[in-house]
């Protein structure tokens, strides 16, 4: 896995279609695009640092999203993980609750701690 620019800042969440996951590490991130890369699945990273990186699938490589430039709100991050299609039955949802109170670093160490692991 090469990357272009510069390395997503770890913790990630991995976005591949619908189903969303939580990697630590470069390890993790490659374990999941084996699985989930397939034809028409779009696949993003969301760093710790809060932005957007694309995996370009036909380069082998992750690069920053030139397309999603701004970052994205806790709330849609938090929608997205919510309405994942790989949660588990039984699983409870992220609870959106005092966002405003909260730093996006615990914001993401939470929503880390309900998302499957890479």
């Amino acid at each position: 896995m090469r990357y272009v620019f510069r390395r997503p800042c770890f913790p990630v969440i991995i976005v591949a279609g619908d189903r969303v996951f939580g990697s630590p590490s470069t390890a993790g991130v490659k374990k999941v695009l084996r699985r989930e890369a397939k034809p028409g699945v779009k696949l993003r990273l969301l760093d710790a640092t809060w932005e957007w990186f694309e995996v370009l699938s036909d380069l082998d490589a992750i690069a920053p999203s030139l397309v999603d430039r701004a970052a994205p709100t806790k709330r849609s991050v938090v929608a997205l993980v919510n309405g994942r299609s790989n949660r588990a039955p039984g699983t409870p949802l992220y609870e959106p609750r005092s966002l405003s109170n909260r730093t996006r670093d615990d914001v993401l160490a939470e929503l880390l701690a309900v998302l499957p692991a890479g």
